[in-house]
């Protein structure tokens, strides 16, 4: 039985319809990890199981949100880059999330994919830590496109973001000869 919620709020009239307008495909390049694409297939299905119980499309949005922490930890292992380290005390500790973020944005990637992970990270913080009960965070503008964006970006090698940046001083340097 659909949830009263989707029509009432986004006057979706049938499953299909829901389907079609919230189920956002995850459409990856091929160096994103089998782990991501599994992982996001589990959010579609969530997505669309949410048409009978409207508070599984948050359910959908913290699954993907936790999976750019596993982009970044594949990345790391990738990069030889350790999740843990050895405290003062001698016990095994997991680097925090934002330093891991930092190591592997220093391997070369733009400063702006960081802003876009330390977006997504603070939205799953508020989902990961609540302080009260809600759900429909998710619909206040679909988050899904910018998690598969970011999810493709953090995958992408190095070398695109280096040749990226070399075409963008080459035209600065044609554009400063014509002026």
């Amino acid at each position: 039985t659909p949830d009263v919620t989707w029509k009432a709020l986004y006057k979706v009239e049938s499953k299909e319809e829901h389907i079609e307008k919230y189920v956002i495909k995850g459409r990856f390049h091929e160096s994103v990890s089998q782990d991501i694409l599994k992982s996001y297939l589990i959010v579609e299905y969530i997505i669309a199981h949410s048409y009978c119980h409207y508070p599984m499309y948050d359910e959908a949005l913290k699954k993907a949100l936790t999976m750019v922490e596993m982009s970044i930890k594949l990345q790391c292992k990738a990069y030889d880059i350790p999740l843990t380290y050895l405290n003062k005390n001698n016990k095994r500790k997991n680097y925090p999330l934002g330093q891991l973020i930092d190591k592997i944005i220093k391997l070369g990637y733009p400063a702006e994919l960081k802003n876009k992970i330390d977006r997504l990270r603070e939205m799953r913080n508020i989902f990961l830590h609540p302080s009260r009960h809600s759900f429909g965070m998710g619909m206040l503008r679909s988050p899904f496109p910018a998690i598969i964006n970011t999810l493709n970006q953090i995958f992408l090698p190095l070398s695109y973001f280096h040749e990226k940046e070399t075409k963008v001083l080459e035209i600065k340097a044609i554009e400063k000869q014509l002026n």
